[in-house]
């Protein structure tokens, strides 16, 4: 049953074709370029991440220097609020002084003086005058004035508001 002369065949598999080196070239160019596709994404999302976050961080600067500002103005108005409440207060004191001297005696000069140099105090008052209107004579008589620190001889002046500052702030019946 056996011959001498064996026949042969020749058969030829070929590889599946993952196998081959074409596929597994292509598999790995495909994985090199999803693994780029990959980091650039990612670099895309962080610079815009940073775009963002810088974004965010000069937004937030301005808010907070218009909030500084706001509060360096509210501290100065209170600074000023301060000054003036001060200001009164020592004012109120003056105030108090005088009239306890002025109640304290009773010569009209001595009390002038006094009245003269506490509104000094208080205020620059390079002219200082006391003046009494007397209407039954259309007069305004000054017993007491004081120019540039120097005393004035006591005089009437004819009520006049159109001549007269002091006669028109007693008609107006207000300061100028």
């Amino acid at each position: 049953l056996w011959s001498h002369d064996a026949a042969t065949l020749a058969i030829t598999i070929t590889p599946p074709f993952w196998k081959t080196w074409w596929f597994r070239t292509l598999v790995a160019a495909a994985v090199l370029a999803l693994s780029y596709l990959a980091y650039r994404m990612r670099v895309h999302a962080l610079l815009e991440q940073k775009r963002r976050l810088a974004r965010d961080v000069h937004a937030r600067t301005a808010e907070l220097l218009l909030q500084k500002e706001a509060a360096e103005r509210d501290k100065q108005e209170v600074e000023r609020q301060k000054e003036s409440v001060e200001r009164a207060h020592r004012n109120i004191a003056l105030l108090s002084d005088m009239g306890r001297v002025l109640t304290a005696n009773l010569d009209n000069e001595a009390i002038m003086s006094t009245l003269y140099q506490h509104v000094v105090a208080l205020m620059d008052a390079p002219v200082f005058a006391v003046a009494l209107w007397r209407p039954e004579r259309e007069t305004l008589e000054l017993p007491y004035a004081m120019v540039v620190g120097r005393r004035m001889a006591p005089r009437e002046l004819r009520f006049d508001p159109a001549r007269h500052l002091l006669s028109r702030c007693v008609a107006e019946g207000r300061e100028y």
